[in-house]
């Protein structure tokens, strides 16, 4: 834009359009909320804006790589280019993000404090970001005031195919397929923390917030799985309240589709929608279920439903968990009334055989020819110098989950190996 229409613009406050923004899905951290002042048209008509930002940002001060001019300048032009699509209109911001810059020169400029340009980018292309970081609910838009900064709402809710998945959003939970006696308590605890996050309607009837619990941990182990549940309740209030557990409606569900079983009185299955097994997770949420039936006939039969890597979750009962160890479990008390039965650890090759465990440092300084090896603990870095020459070899994940449970003392010292090494493994 010209110089001499940026008298015609009025101040706004920017904290607001950053706050919209946000609520858009693009989140600016401290240092790239760049922008300190920001103009736009008083008449909200004109399709311009004019800010100011530091041509040297505050975080550059620090021993960083120079930059002729630095990334989050240049960043600053343009989120002015696109908060001038909106007139002064807040409400109307939307995430447009550059995916095309013809050259190193939307039209934004850049002007020093003695209005030479210093960044004039031309013939740039913008592309809108659908990624909200909430769900909103449709308002009638009259009842809006179309210059709330939280006018977002007039909105319809997002397909959840188009909500923000961020690959970095790792959620850890314990291992429910594999279990050894010594975890039972671990379980017990994350079932109960996870209890407690739940709506009080789901509390009140402990013994399915728990299966919902064990449910949703089996499905994060496989997201995919298939669940059968065997004589539920007629109207089927539980089943819908697990599948909600599971994400039912999201864009990554925990489950595939829940099927429906009943067992007669003379043994024999029926399923809904004819699905066939195996499946991952079998749900028994009735004691009748074992006492109905054939001690050897129900064994056979819950053999045949669940997949190798896949749990049963029932009532506790005396004859379910006799039924369930008769059949090749391991059973365990999850808490509630509530039994998760799931196979036996597999036996390995190695079962029996000597491991003989060789010192790499021995081999390094015989075959290789290093001067010196040592052998110390990730905390202990700091105590010894690192160079450029020197080879780090990491094994601390073979140790502990180390780079997803890492301190901010922890990725201190990876960094005195990181940035200092040339030779890293």
């Amino acid at each position: 834009m010209e110089q001499g229409a940026l008298s015609a613009l009025s101040p706004n406050n920017r904290k607001r359009w950053y706050s919209k923004w946000n609520q858009e899905g693009l989140c600016f951290g401290p240092h790239f909320q760049s922008l300190s002042t920001l103009k736009t048209d008083s008449a909200r008509e004109r399709r311009e804006a004019s800010g100011t930002t530091g041509i040297e940002p505050e975080i550059a001060a620090g021993p960083y790589e120079f930059y002729p001019v630095h990334p989050i300048t240049i960043d600053a032009a343009i989120q002015a280019a696109c908060l001038s699509g909106c007139a002064g209109h807040i409400a109307a911001l939307k995430v447009w993000l550059p995916v095309f810059i013809s050259s190193t020169r939307i039209d934004a400029t850049v002007y020093d404090a003695s209005g030479a340009p210093v960044v004039d980018m031309k013939d740039s292309r913008i592309a809108l970001y659908t990624g909200k970081s909430a769900m909103a609910a449709p308002v009638e838009p009259q009842k809006i005031d179309k210059d709330d900064a939280d006018a977002s709402i007039l909105d319809t809710p997002m397909d959840p195919y188009t909500q923000r998945q961020p690959t970095l959003r790792v959620q850890w939970k314990p291992g429910a397929t594999r279990l050894y006696p010594e975890a039972a308590e671990q379980l017990r605890a994350y079932v109960t923390e996870f209890v407690e996050r739940q709506h009080p309607d789901i509390r009140h009837d402990e013994s399915m917030a728990t299966i919902g619990a064990l449910l949703a941990l089996q499905g994060h182990k496989t997201p995919r799985m298939r669940v059968l549940e065997l004589d539920g309740d007629a109207k089927g209030y539980k089943a819908a309240q697990w599948m909600n557990m599971l994400g039912r409606g999201a864009a990554f569900p925990l489950c595939r589709p829940w099927h429906a079983g009943h067992l007669n009185a003379d043994g024999e299955l029926s399923i809904k929608d004819g699905a066939e097994g195996p499946f991952e997770v079998v749900v028994i949420p009735r004691h009748s279920t074992f006492t109905a039936q054939d001690d050897s006939a129900t064994q056979q039969l819950i053999t045949s439903l669940v997949t190798e890597q896949g749990v049963v979750l029932a009532r506790k009962w005396d004859v379910a968990e006799k039924d369930l160890r008769d059949s090749g479990f391991d059973v365990y008390d999850a808490g509630k009334q509530v039994l998760h039965a799931v196979r036996p650890v597999p036996a390995t090759d190695l079962q029996g055989r000597r491991a003989l465990i060789l010192t790499l440092s021995t081999y390094l300084l015989e075959k290789t020819g290093v001067a010196d090896a040592n052998i110390l603990p990730i905390s202990q870095i700091q105590t010894v110098e690192v160079k450029e020459t020197d080879i780090c070899i990491s094994l601390v994940e073979t140790e502990k989950e180390f780079l997803a449970t890492m301190s901010p003392e922890d990725m201190d010292n990876l960094r005195a190996v990181t940035h200092t090494a040339n030779d890293l493994l």
